[in-house]
């Protein structure tokens, strides 16, 4: 696939909610705009009942930039959305519970903050990143 200039509000492409078992491979992800451009977001419970296994492989992500301010945030603040604008930008961002497998990306060339930021919420952290 080939996800090419894209402007997105907030990022690309996640992957929220329960696990899921995936493999992410092959991917051209060139001169798109967002806050993010990958986003691993689970919060359910595999972390307690098994693991889901997920693969992100061989991928270029290259030459994407920051979202620039836009008249929808006002919009999204009014509905609730309270993102702060300090927020820091990624690449491939994970926010949950799910173990991702990362090898063999091309990641170049690119606009946000950090290229991987990695956060979570958990009651057991027997975990590893």
């Amino acid at each position: 696939n080939i996800f090419m200039d894209n402007v997105c509000a907030h990022g690309l492409i996640g992957f929220k909610g329960m696990e899921k078992k995936l493999r992410i491979d092959n991917n051209r992800i060139v001169k798109n705009s967002g806050k993010y451009l990958v986003e691993f977001r689970s919060d359910s419970q595999s972390e307690i009942l098994g693991e889901i296994p997920a693969i992100f492989a061989f991928n270029h992500i290259e030459s994407n930039e920051k979202v620039t301010s836009t008249r929808s945030e006002m919009r999204n603040f009014i509905r609730g959305d309270r993102g702060n604008a300090k927020d820091p930008t990624c690449v491939i961002g994970f926010g949950g519970v799910q173990k991702v497998q990362i090898y063999r990306n091309v990641i170049s060339n690119n606009d946000q903050d950090y290229d991987l930021i990695a956060g979570i919420k958990s009651a057991r952290l027997n975990n590893y990143l």
